[in-house]
């Protein structure tokens, strides 16, 4: 314990040195946000972790776009392929060091028809320039009865511009499965107004930072750190208070569950 607490401080120390005071203190007010890895975030986390138990033992299932590969880790119970689209990543200042099984185009994956048992896909729908073309592609590999697992924003600032083209309802993604061939077992909204209100209020507060000058931070730091610690209630409560949101017509992201029909 003595000797864990030590290398705490020396790491501490380091990043001090490394970064200076004011900007580690940034730093560590940072921590101070519900839930940790944003309202966008979390939903999507739940609905993978979901995901993860409707993939069997030994299938091969490919993660359309992977990125940084986020989920890996929760299908090592299959026989995982991960994909990318290197000139995006190259525009968009992603990392292309990542060891995916191959790189490609949605539209044109390099692949044999019926191959997959799943395909999953994390926030990428609405970077492809033809939608309709990328669903049609993931119907073509995977093997009948195979499953997709994708989530989209509906309520999404642009990013990764400007290879940001769409944010979807959940009536215009049934039409695009259907209409490629798919059977939709369930669109489910990712959080309701409440958790669009968190988020925006959040972002809100980081275009407010981004406007704060260098020279002035240090003297910005105590007002900071208590708008965090008061951002951070709010947040928690208005996570607490979607649940009074049943309907769900304003939602961050959609995780959908399609199935390839038997036969095709």
């Amino acid at each position: 314990m003595l000797a864990e607490s030590f290398t705490l401080y020396h790491k501490i120390r380091r990043r001090i040195a490394l970064e200076g005071l004011t900007d580690f203190l940034y730093t560590v007010a940072a921590i101070l946000n519900y839930p940790r890895n944003g309202f966008p975030r979390y939903g999507v986390d739940e609905f993978m972790k979901a995901v993860s138990e409707k993939v069997k033992d030994g299938d091969l299932m490919l993660d359309a776009g992977a990125g940084h590969c986020p989920y890996k880790g929760l299908f090592s119970h299959t026989r995982y392929e991960s994909c990318d689209f290197k000139p995006v990543l190259e525009e968009t200042g992603g990392n292309t060091e990542i060891a995916h099984t191959f790189f490609c185009d949605l539209e044109t994956i390099p692949r044999g028809s019926s191959l997959y048992d799943a395909i999953i896909c994390n926030q990428v729908f609405e970077h492809v320039k033809h939608p309709e073309k990328v669903i049609s592609e993931f119907n073509r590999i995977l093997k009948p009865g195979g499953k997709l697992f994708l989530t989209a924003p509906q309520c999404a600032g642009i990013h990764m511009a400007p290879y940001h083209f769409f944010n979807f309802t959940q009536y215009g993604l049934k039409l695009l499965f259907e209409e490629a061939g798919f059977r939709v077992v369930a669109i489910k909204s990712l959080g309701g107004i409440f958790w669009v209100f968190g988020k925006v209020m959040q972002k809100s507060y980081e275009a407010l930072m981004g406007k704060i000058r260098r020279p002035f931070k240090p003297f910005f730091l105590p007002v900071h750190l208590l708008i965090r610690f008061v951002l951070f209630i709010v947040s928690f409560i208005l996570f607490q208070m979607d649940k009074l949101d049943q309907e769900k017509g304003w939602t961050l992201n959609y995780g959908c569950y399609c199935v390839k029909p038997e036969g095709n």
